[in-house]
């Protein structure tokens, strides 16, 4: 058994998260979602990169995108969740990023901003 001996964690996905696909197989990182995990890191988060992929393709996505520094644990996504709340009960709204289908962010404006909201949840 492994032990991630993290109190905090951030987790995040590969595709259309860190690596955006254009047409064809072109791609690009989404630098603002790394700037995140610089951020996270730097205030002492573990973080866990996954993807439906497999945890095969989110290691080579970290790899080429020479994050390795910022990442803890390459893995695949999770097929299940167990527990006994609903996700929102233990990771509020603020804690939860989305992508809009124009690939902006959903309910975040810049990296200071969220840096700044984690440093009150604290």
């Amino acid at each position: 058994m492994f032990v991630f001996k993290r109190a905090k964690t951030a987790f995040c996905d590969v595709d259309r998260t860190l690596v955006m696909w254009q047409e064809g197989s072109e791609w690009h990182s989404h630098k603002l979602h790394i700037k995140l995990l610089e951020q996270f890191k730097y205030q002492g988060f573990g973080v866990v990169v996954w993807s439906a992929g497999s945890w095969e393709w989110a290691e080579k996505a970290v790899r080429l995108l020479g994050i390795e520094h910022l990442v803890d644990i390459c893995m695949s996504k999770p097929d299940w969740f167990i527990d006994d709340k609903q996700s929102q009960e233990f990771m509020p709204e603020l804690n939860r990023i989305y992508l809009t289908d124009d690939y902006s962010t959903s309910n975040i404006t810049n990296v200071s901003d969220k840096a700044e909201l984690t440093k009150e949840r604290q």
